[in-house]
């Protein structure tokens, strides 16, 4: 697998990886950590490549038994010990902040780690192997660590003996001070990571996550190709998969031409914006809904709560836009649409439940960049009224055709402007709301 992707486009195709992620649940037989360990190192030593490694991060409990039995038992480890400073969460009611920042409310913390070296060519496979396994062997008892993650990096799943280069996203990543699980997100790279954390005094939970990395397609291709059925036989030998999602990421150069365009695109997002402030009147007004005056703002009954779809459908899907409702990051309703330089509209109308405000967000997503507006509509601007009134279906449906005529203005005069600005997205860019 070369390093190099194929292709190359206005969003910088070619500086593109491809990684599939696999988050798995130890089998039933594997009812110890050591035994997980045993079998990712089993499948490890099968698919090794030249420039594999094993990598550490260990975090030592408040109490400091695991770093203090950890240094008689493996000394081969001691040297990887660095003392950070962690602040105890805040349990007394009258704390104005969330975490007590006062110094008997800071806690000394041992973590060890190689993580520092995860970038240089390969690792010290067999220094580590033997003391991983003992540490693997003492969890929980004799090394009750709070967090342990162990990184089998170089897994070469394709048999292909080429030398990838594991890709950063953060320089802050690999500090001893990150001790939580976030970190797993940070970085990218062909590997086997084993994990476990400490769910309270007496239990324990551990998993397993493989990253593969697999080919980027050319930009005019409408599909990212799927991994060989080996590779799925050698996911399943660590057990079953929960749950695998698709991570398209930026390389170092991609991510600084995405940077050089932010003010720009933020000096576009801040004049459409202004406009839409004071020209509200001008863009809009296929329909009028009906304002809600006076001081009795939310009178009992008048409230639309019915199903939404059909009526976004019906405004929507005419303007070749298709219905989108999802509960995976909070609650997310609303339509998309793809434009001919294979960017999406997204508009989210999430917000607009029950007691209506006028307001839904405008989203411009292309590969690895999202833009968009709140745009909300004040009744007190238009009428000089308190709100609106959404008493029946057929009032929704205007309402959803007032968010379409502001649509139109956006689509001619700010999608164009972004586009512009960021180029094109890669055919084989398929909008998925997770």
């Amino acid at each position: 697998m070369s390093n190099k992707n194929p292709g190359s486009n206005g969003s910088g195709c070619g500086n593109v990886r491809i990684f599939r992620c696999f988050d798995i649940r130890p089998n039933d037989m594997d009812k110890s950590f050591a035994a997980c360990f045993n079998r990712v190192e089993a499948l490890f030593y099968k698919l090794a490549g030249t420039d594999s490694g094993i990598f550490f991060k260990l975090v030592d409990r408040l109490s400091g038994q695991a770093a203090s039995n950890l240094k008689k038992d493996i000394s081969v480890l001691k040297d990887y010990e660095t003392i950070v400073k962690e602040y105890l969460e805040c349990y007394d009611q009258d704390c104005p902040v969330e975490r007590c920042f006062d110094e008997e409310c800071i806690r000394e913390t041992s973590v060890f780690s190689n993580m520092e070296h995860l970038f240089a060519n390969g690792g010290a496979v067999s220094e580590f192997q033997d003391a991983l396994k003992k540490v693997a062997e003492g969890l929980p008892q004799r090394f009750p660590f709070r967090r342990v993650m162990i990184v089998f990096t170089g897994i070469d799943w394709f048999e292909s003996r080429a030398h990838v280069n594991p890709l950063r996203l953060s320089q802050w990543w690999h500090l001893p001070d990150r001790t939580d699980l976030y970190w797993l997100h940070e970085f990218y790279v062909s590997s086997i990571v084993l994990w476990a954390y400490q769910v309270n005094d007496h239990k324990w939970r551990w998993g397993i996550r493989a990253l593969v990395e697999t080919q980027v397609p050319p930009p005019e291709s409408k599909h990212i190709p799927d991994l060989p059925a080996k590779v799925y036989s050698y996911i399943e030998e660590l057990g079953e998969v929960t749950y695998q999602r698709l991570w398209v990421v930026p390389e170092e150069e991609e991510r600084k031409r995405l940077e050089e365009r932010e003010l720009q695109a933020q000096q576009v997002l801040v004049e459409i914006d202004s406009y839409l402030g004071y020209h509200i009147k001008d863009i809009m007004f296929l329909y009028q809904l009906t304002p809600i005056c006076g001081e009795k703002k939310y009178p009992d009954g008048t409230f639309f709560t019915g199903s939404t779809r059909s009526l976004l459908s019906t405004v929507f899907t005419p303007r070749g836009y298709r219905y989108i409702r999802s509960f995976t990051e909070g609650c997310f309703e609303g339509v998309v649409k793809r434009t001919i330089n294979n960017n999406y509209i997204e508009l989210d109308f999430s917000g607009a439940c029950g007691v209506e405000a006028f307001r839904f967000a405008f989203k411009l997503k292309g590969l690895f960049w999202e833009k968009g507006l709140l745009v909300t509509i004040p009744a007190d601007k238009l009428y000089g009224c308190s709100g609106w009134i959404i008493r029946d279906a057929l009032d929704r449906e205007r309402y959803f055709q007032y968010a379409a005529r502001i649509t139109e203005y956006l689509e001619a005069r700010l999608v164009p402007r972004l586009e512009k600005i960021y180029g094109a997205s890669p055919a084989w860019y398929d909008y998925c709301y997770e």
